[in-house]
C-alpha cells in the first residue's frame, strides 16, 4: 500500500507532494507533465547570470521530448531545447529544468511556450520571461497557514487543490519577482514539519489518534463539505495533514532552496496554544473528563502543562506556602432579591442551589468531543454523553447560605477542590428555579485567609437552544467548522443578558459559572522549565536540518487574550467594574484576561517578588485586580504594581533562559530577536503626542500611540517583558518591533527618535551592526485609496531605510505582500532615496 493511502482516502486534500527532483507519491506511473501552476506567475531572469526553475512534475519517459518554442503573429520562429532571442538565451534539460540568462542590461519581456511531446500527445503552456530586480533590503514573514491557504484553496469549488510542488514553486517565484530573498517563516505553535522522535512516543500517539479521527471522521467532513467559506477547522484539518505527512514541508523547503529564497525558522515563545479559538474537551468511554486536545499546541504544552506551563497565582501561593490564601471560601453577592428569605428557607433545610465543581465549563450538546477507547480516540456528539459526564462532576457540600442585609448574600464554607477549575452554581429544585441572582454575578470572591480572589472569570450559561443561549456554551469542535472556547462563551454571555435589558438572571435552567484559573496554563509557556525549552529547540533543529532555513528568527507575536468578566477604565485613575456594566453604559475598559492571572513559577522562590510581596500581609497585590494595574506601560519598579512587574521580568528570565540554550544548541546560526519597545518609548511618545499639532489643526492626544506601534506582532501583557530582557553575553541580534499602517510624518518621527535611542545598547548583547525593522503595513494593502496609501507606506520604508540604525524593513505578512503586489518588481520605489 502506498505510504500516503490513509491520507487519499481523506477529501480534504489529494497528497500529490512531489519532490524538486519530480518524484510524486500516489500518482501511478509518476508520467511527466508541465507543471500545471508554471503559468501563475513569470519567470523572473537575472541580469548577467543564469537562473533555473523546475517546470515538470513527474519524471521525463525515455521517448518524451521536451522543447521550447518561440512565436511571433502565431508561427513558431525559434524551436528547440534552446531558444535565444532579445539577448535572452533560455533551455531546458531532461530534468525538467528551465534556465534562462541575459545580457547585461537586457529588460525584454518575452512569452515562451513550453511543449511536452508524448507519443501521439501533445500539450503546450505559455510562460512569461521577465527581468528580475535588484535585491531588495526587504523581507516577509509568513503565517504559513495563510500562505497555505493563499496556494490551495480553491473557494469557487470549495475544496482544496492538490498539494503539489509546483504551487510552492509558483510562490517563490512571486518573490524572485518582487525581489525579496528572504523569508521568515511562522509553522505555528506545533510546527507544520513535525518530526515524531522529538515527543515522546505516547504524547505523538495520542496526537496522532486525534489529529486522524478528526481527519477521517465523516460526520465533520460532509459537514465541512457544505459550509461556505473557509471555516477554521477546515484549515485546522491540512494543518493536521501536514504534521502528520513531513514529506509536505520537506517538499516546500527544497522548492524555497531552488528558487533561492532563504528561509528563517521563526519561534514565538508567546503563542503556545491558542486556547482562546480551539479546545477540544477529552473524555474517557465512562464520561470522565481527561484532558483536552489543542489543534495548534505541541504535545509537551498540550498533554504536560504541569511541566512547561504558567502556574496560575493560586499554585503559586501554594508553592509560597499559604494555601489558605488562594483557598476559595466565601461567595458574596448584592442586590439579591429576597435575600432573606432565601437565606431562611436554607436554615430550614430546603436546598435550593447546587453548588458543583468541574474540570470544563458548560459545553455544547451539539459539539463534537472525544471519548477515548480501545483503539484511539473517536469524535462524539457531546450530548451523547452528556449525562455520564455531568455525573462525574464533584457536587459541594458542608456550605452555608446566611443574607448579610436584604440584598445582600453569601455563601461560606466552601469546599472547592483543587484541580477543578470551574464552580457551576445552579438550581437545585423547581422553587431554586424561580429565583434570582445579578446578572453581574458575585461582588467577590474570597479567600480561607479573607484576602479577595478578583483575577477570575465569571458568566451565566445560558440554557436551551435559542441560539443566543448556545453560544454562552463552549464548543469542542462544531459541525459549522468554527469555535467557541470560553472567551467567545463569556462574550456571548455579556450580549445575551445585555440584550434582554434585565439586570437579574432568574435562575431556571441557567449556570452561573465562575472559573479561577488553570492550576497550569496550556496558554503561556514557562522557558524558565527545561522541558519547555528541550521542545523548543527540537522543534527549531528540525525546520534547520532542511537547506533552506539558515537563522532562527524569534518573534513576539501572540493570542494570548483570553477571556475577562472585569474590566478597568481606559482613562487612568478610574475604577474596575463587571464588563458586563461597562458595556450597559457604553464606556470603554481594558479587557482583564485571565491569562494575567498565571505566570512563570520561579516567582514563588523569587527573592525580589517575594520581599515584596511580603509586604502586603493580604497578598491582594497577586490575588485581585487593581485600577490602573494594566493601564498604558509596564511599570520600570514593584513599588504600585508588583505582581505585572515581576511577572513581565520572569517572562524574560525564561526568554533569556531559550536564548543561551539557542546559542549553545546552533553555535554558528545567525538568531534574531524582536525587541518591544521599552516602557520609556511609550511613556515618552504619549507625552509628545498629547500636545503635537496635526497638520490639519488640533492635537494628536497621547492615545494616538495606538495607531503607531506594531500592536499585530505584540501583546504587551505576555510580551512586555520581552522589553526588558537582558542579552549580556550572547550574540543575539536585536530587531525593532517597530510600527503598524502608516502613521504621519510627526508622530512617525518622535516615535523613531525614541526608538532607536532605546535599542542603542542592543539590550547588552555582543552584537554590533545595524537592525531590522518589523512593519505591519498590510492594512494599506485593504484600503479604499490603494494609490494614496501606497504612496504613504513606501515613503514610511524609504524613511526607515535612510536611517542609519536601520538596513532592513521586514514586511508583515507574506500572503498579502505575494499575492497583492504586482508582480514586476513593486519595491522599485526604493531606487529613489529617502532623507533620513
Amino acid at each position: 500500500m502506498c505510504k500516503h493511502a490513509k491520507f487519499c482516502s481523506v477529501p480534504l486534500v489529494l497528497l500529490t507532494v512531489l519532490s524538486t527532483g519530480g518524484t510524486a507519491a500516489c500518482r501511478p506511473g509518476n508520467a511527466a507533465r508541465l507543471a500545471p501552476r508554471n503559468t501563475e506567475v513569470p519567470f523572473a531572469y537575472l541580469d548577467s547570470a543564469e537562473r533555473r526553475w523546475p517546470i515538470l512534475v513527474g519524471r521525463l519517459a525515455g521517448e518524451d521530448r521536451l522543447k521550447l518554442e518561440h512565436r511571433q503573429d502565431g508561427q513558431v520562429v525559434a524551436s528547440g531545447q534552446r531558444v535565444k532571442l532579445d539577448g535572452v538565451s533560455a533551455r531546458i534539460d531532461r530534468q525538467g529544468h528551465l534556465a534562462v540568462s541575459a545580457r547585461p542590461g537586457i529588460r525584454a519581456r518575452p512569452t515562451l511556450h513550453l511543449v511536452l511531446s508524448q507519443g501521439d500527445t501533445i500539450t503546450r503552456q505559455a510562460i512569461t520571461l521577465q527581468p528580475a530586480p535588484p535585491p531588495r533590503p526587504i523581507s516577509y514573514i509568513s503565517d504559513l497557514v495563510d500562505d497555505l491557504i493563499r496556494m490551495f484553496w480553491d473557494g469557487s469549488a470549495r475544496r482544496w487543490r492538490p498539494v503539489t510542488r509546483d504551487a510552492f514553486d509558483q510562490y517563490f517565484r512571486r518573490l524572485q519577482c518582487q525581489g525579496v530573498a528572504r523569508l521568515i517563516v511562522w509553522p505555528g505553535p506545533f510546527p507544520t514539519l513535525a518530526d515524531p522522535a522529538n515527543y515522546p512516543a505516547t504524547d505523538w500517539r495520542l496526537f496522532e489518534s486525534c489529529a486522524r479521527e478528526i481527519l477521517d471522521n465523516q460526520v465533520l467532513s460532509t459537514s465541512l463539505q457544505k459550509q461556505p467559506g473557509q471555516p477554521p477547522w477546515r484549515w485546522l484539518r491540512l494543518l493536521l495533514k501536514l504534521r502528520l505527512d513531513p514529506s509536505i514541508m520537506t517538499a516546500y523547503a527544497n522548492s524555497a532552496r531552488v528558487h533561492g529564497i532563504k528561509l528563517s525558522a521563526s519561534f514565538r515563545p508567546f503563542e503556545s496554544g491558542l486556547t482562546k479559538y480551539y479546545v477540544v474537551p477529552r473524555f474517557d468511554d465512562r464520561g470522565r473528563f481527561l484532558g483536552e486536545f489543542l489543534p495548534l499546541a505541541s504535545p509537551a504544552t498540550m498533554f504536560h502543562p504541569d511541566e512547561v506551563g504558567f502556574a496560575g497565582y493560586g499554585e503559586l501561593l501554594r508553592r509560597m506556602n499559604r494555601p489558605d490564601a488562594a483557598r476559595p471560601a466565601i461567595i458574596e453577592f448584592e442586590n439579591v432579591p429576597r435575600a432573606r428569605e432565601m437565606a431562611r428557607r436554607f436554615r430550614d433545610g430546603q436546598r435550593d442551589l447546587r453548588l458543583r465543581a468541574s474540570p470544563f465549563a458548560p459545553i455544547d450538546e451539539n459539539s463534537l468531543v472525544f471519548v477515548a477507547e480501545a483503539g484511539g480516540q473517536r469524535l462524539v456528539r457531546y450530548g451523547d454523553i452528556h449525562e455520564s459526564a455531568l455525573g462525574h462532576l464533584h457536587e459541594l457540600t458542608g456550605w452555608q447560605l446566611e443574607a448579610t442585609s436584604d440584598t445582600s448574600l453569601r455563601i461560606t464554607g466552601l469546599n472547592w477542590p483543587r484541580g477543578l477549575r470551574f464552580l457551576w452554581l445552579e438550581a437545585a429544585g423547581d422553587h431554586g428555579r424561580k429565583l434570582s441572582l445579578p446578572a453581574v454575578g458575585p461582588t467577590a470572591v474570597r479567600a480561607a485567609a479573607g484576602n479577595r480572589l478578583g483575577r477570575l472569570v465569571q458568566y451565566w450559561a445560558l440554557a436551551g437552544d435559542d441560539p443566543a443561549h448556545r453560544k454562552t456554551r463552549v464548543v469542542g469542535i462544531p459541525l459549522s467548522g468554527m469555535y467557541r472556547t470560553e472567551f467567545q462563551a463569556v462574550e456571548a454571555s455579556h450580549a445575551a443578558l445585555l440584550a434582554t435589558g434585565t439586570s437579574q438572571v432568574t435562575l431556571e435552567n441557567h449556570q452561573l459559572v465562575i472559573d479561577r484559573g488553570a492550576d497550569w496554563s496550556v496558554e503561556m509557556v514557562d522557558f524558565e522549565q527545561p522541558r519547555a525549552r528541550q521542545e523548543a529547540i527540537a522543534e527549531i533543529a528540525t525546520q534547520l536540518k532542511l537547506e533552506a532555513y539558515d537563522e532562527i528568527f524569534i518573534n513576539t507575536r501572540s493570542h494570548t487574550q483570553l477571556a475577562a468578566s472585569t474590566g478597568d477604565t481606559l482613562a487612568g485613575s478610574g475604577r474596575l467594574d463587571s464588563i458586563l456594566e461597562f458595556r450597559r453604559g457604553r464606556r470603554n475598559y481594558t479587557h482583564l484576561g485571565i491569562d494575567r492571572a498565571a505566570a512563570p513559577r520561579g516567582l514563588a522562590t523569587h527573592k525580589p517578588f517575594l520581599e515584596r510581596s511580603g509586604q502586603d500581609k493580604s497578598l491582594e497585590t497577586i490575588t485581585t485586580w487593581h485600577t490602573d494595574e494594566w493601564f498604558q506601560a509596564c511599570p520600570d519598579t514593584d513599588e504600585r504594581f508588583p505582581w505585572r512587574f515581576h511577572r513581565s521580568r520572569a517572562i524574560a528570565r525564561g526568554v533569556r533562559k531559550l536564548l543561551v540554550d539557542l546559542e549553545r544548541r546552533f553555535p554558528k546560526t545567525r538568531i534574531r530577536v524582536v525587541i518591544p519597545p521599552g516602557s520609556r518609548v511609550e511613556t515618552e511618545v504619549r507625552k509628545g503626542l498629547e500636545t503635537m499639532k496635526r497638520p490639519e489643526g488640533g492635537v494628536y492626544k497621547s492615545d494616538f500611540y495606538r495607531h503607531i506601534w506594531g500592536s499585530l506582532n505584540h501583546i504587551p501583557s505576555i510580551g512586555e517583558g520581552l522589553a526588558a530582557i537582558d542579552l549580556s553575553g550572547l550574540r543575539v541580534e536585536p530587531a525593532f518591533l517597530g510600527i503598524r499602517f502608516a502613521p504621519p510624518p510627526g508622530p512617525l518621527d518622535l516615535f523613531l527618535e525614541h526608538a532607536l535611542a532605546d535599542l542603542a545598547n542592543n539590550r547588552h548583547s555582543r552584537f554590533r551592526g545595524t537592525h531590522s525593522f518589523l512593519y505591519e503595513a498590510q492594512e494599506t494593502l485593504r484600503q479604499k485609496d490603494k494609490a494614496g496609501f501606497a504612496k504613504k507606506r513606501e515613503s514610511i520604508i524609504r524613511k526607515l531605510l535612510a536611517r542609519k540604525e536601520i538596513h532592513e524593513v521586514i514586511l508583515y505578512e507574506s500572503a498579502d505582500w505575494t499575492y497583492y503586489l504586482p508582480q514586476d518588481d513593486p519595491h522599485s520605489y526604493l531606487d529613489t532615496r529617502a532623507a533620513p
